[in-house]
């Protein structure tokens, strides 16, 4: 498998179309057409972005070395719980926090940034 395939693979593993796919990492549909093509060589950003959000191991894919799934959501839980320090109730709160819809989200840190502006000024 080529990393071509290997980006279409990653791309059908989640069902997605090339427009869904490319607007989760910041790029056109047609420039992710044209990297499944071959017609325009995948870029050190874009292969490391295609490994952040869909949590891919980064030698596989640009290179065919490993297996092709890095980490799970939980593993990623943990990680951030141990590097902050976070208790198992602030661990919770985050993922659900992760759960809430883009639009929820926004509206979450608007009210949040409020309440810091309010206590600043108190």
């Amino acid at each position: 498998m080529d990393i071509t395939e290997r980006i279409k693979w990653v791309r059908k593993q989640n069902c997605l179309s090339q427009e869904a796919f490319a607007k989760k990492i910041g790029i056109s549909r047609s420039n992710i057409a044209n990297i499944e093509t071959g017609k325009v060589k995948l870029t050190e950003r874009v292969a490391k972005d295609i490994c952040k959000v869909y949590k891919i191991n980064y030698l596989w894919l640009v290179e065919g070395m490993g297996e092709p799934i890095t980490e799970t959501m939980i593993d990623v839980f943990e990680e951030v719980k141990t590097e902050y320090n976070l208790s198992e109730d602030d661990s919770e709160l985050l993922k659900e926090i992760c759960e809430l819809s883009e639009l929820e989200r926004n509206e979450l840190k608007k009210y949040i940034r409020s309440l810091i502006k309010a206590k600043k000024e108190s």
